[in-house]
Formats: C-alpha cells, sequence, structure tokens
C-alpha cells in the first residue's frame, strides 16, 4: 500500500509543478491541474479506506498510469 501512495504522491507533485510552470492560457496548464485534482481525490480514497480494497488499489494504480501518461505527453509538447 505504500508503494501506491509513494507513486501517487510523486505524480500529484509532477502535476502540480507541470501546472505552475505551464501558462494559465494554454489548455495544458487546466489539464496538469485536473491531473493534480483527480490524484488528490485517488490519495483521499486509498487513505480515508483502512483496509483499502483490491479494487480501489487497481484503480489508484490506473489513475496514476493514465496521469503520467497524460504528464509526459503535455510536458514534451511545453518542451
Amino acid at each position: 500500500m505504500s508503494t501506491i501512495v509513494g507513486e501517487l504522491l510523486e505524480t500529484w507533485r509532477h502535476a502540480e509543478r507541470l501546472a505552475e510552470h505551464l501558462p494559465p492560457t494554454q489548455p495544458e496548464h487546466e489539464t496538469a491541474e485536473q491531473v493534480a485534482a483527480e490524484l488528490r481525490s485517488v490519495y483521499r480514497s486509498l487513505t480515508d479506506v483502512d483496509p483499502t480494497s483490491p479494487a480501489e488499489v487497481a484503480a489508484g494504480r490506473d489513475a496514476i498510469a493514465r496521469s503520467r501518461a497524460l504528464l509526459d505527453t503535455i510536458a514534451g509538447d511545453a518542451g
């Protein structure tokens, strides 16, 4: 469980840093903010319930993978 939370926090921070560096007028800025909000919600679902169900962990892993792919695309477009 701690591994997924660590991965989630790392990806969440990446989304927030990316949003900070992108001009607010770029659509990618809003996308990065949306990713950060989604990961915040996933974090809450993983940490508010004890024990976390396998379905919640799987959903968290899926959200991390989707978020990382989207952030990589955004970072590549911004660079």
